[in-house]
């Protein structure tokens, strides 16, 4: 049986990784299976997280409730 580690709790070291190395913001790029990293990164430290830029997805996607949590974050010139 392969071995899962959903996407939000890898989302915690990433955070504290960039913490600890003394980013305070930054433009994500996420790619592939990145891009749900990037989606929890961006819902739970939104202060952190610019702006994003997905290359492609995967499944399975954030559910509802982050993505409305990111779209309540961002700029309302950004929200379509």
């Amino acid at each position: 049986m392969p071995f899962f580690v959903p996407p939000a709790v890898i989302a915690v070291p990433i955070a504290a990784f960039l913490v600890e190395a003394g980013i305070s913001s930054a433009y994500v790029v996420a790619q592939d299976w990145g891009t749900a990293l990037a989606f929890h990164l961006a819902a739970s430290k939104s202060e952190f997280v610019r702006g994003l830029a997905f290359v492609e997805f995967i499944r399975p996607m954030p559910s509802s409730s982050v993505l409305q949590r990111l779209r309540s974050r961002l700029h309302p010139s950004l929200v379509h």
